[in-house]
């Protein structure tokens, strides 16, 4: 499942920038793949793109863009960082988690400009450690969840953002299908 979607930024950073990528799998961290290249980062970095993970955001530029862009800026970072929860484990909602807390609320307000209301939650993760199949991480960083909730909330996202990886959709589409009549009274303004 991750070895195609590995194979695309592969194929895709060859192919638009023609640069060959570093496999990174030591062990002790996520396996990863790296380019380097000073003007791609000077360009990333235009939008918010920074060496500590904690500093990234969206930066004012980024912002800036119409939002047939931000809604794509949007859909790769819930495609990757990005989850629905179904009732059963709470209320149904929409989450992205970031250890940056300015990635958090840029992307907070950038779903704002399509009338998407969120909440933004702080959960202290600094120190925990989160066992996988073939790796262990300890967090050095609290974590921000944006969560998504109600059912006008869920359609609006589903039709200005949505997903691109399937089983993603195909969960959104659930969780709306399951709720009867929005009822969500989070971020509502009198």
């Amino acid at each position: 499942l991750i070895e195609p979607k590995i194979h695309n930024h592969v194929k895709i950073v060859k192919d638009v920038f023609g640069l060959e990528t570093e496999k990174i799998n030591d062990g002790k961290r996520v396996p990863a793949r790296r380019f380097a290249s000073i003007t791609i980062y000077k360009i990333l970095k235009e939008f918010g793109l920074e060496k500590e993970k904690n500093k990234i955001k969206l930066s004012h530029t980024a912002t800036e863009f119409s939002n047939n862009i931000i809604s794509k800026i949007l859909q790769g970072l819930f495609d990757t960082d990005g989850y629905t929860s179904d009732a059963k484990n709470g209320s149904a909602h929409i989450g992205i988690s970031t250890i940056s807390m300015d990635l958090a609320k840029t992307v907070q307000l950038c779903l704002l400009k399509f009338g998407i209301h969120s909440k933004l939650r702080k959960r202290k993760k600094a120190g925990t450690t989160a066992v996988g199949k073939h790796i262990s991480v300890t967090s050095r960083h609290d974590q921000y969840s944006i969560e998504i909730r109600g059912k006008e909330n869920f359609e609006k996202f589903e039709n200005e953002i949505g997903f691109r990886l399937e089983r993603k959709k195909n969960s959104l589409r659930k969780i709306i299908s399951s709720i009867q009549t929005s009822r969500s009274n989070i971020d509502s303004i009198p």
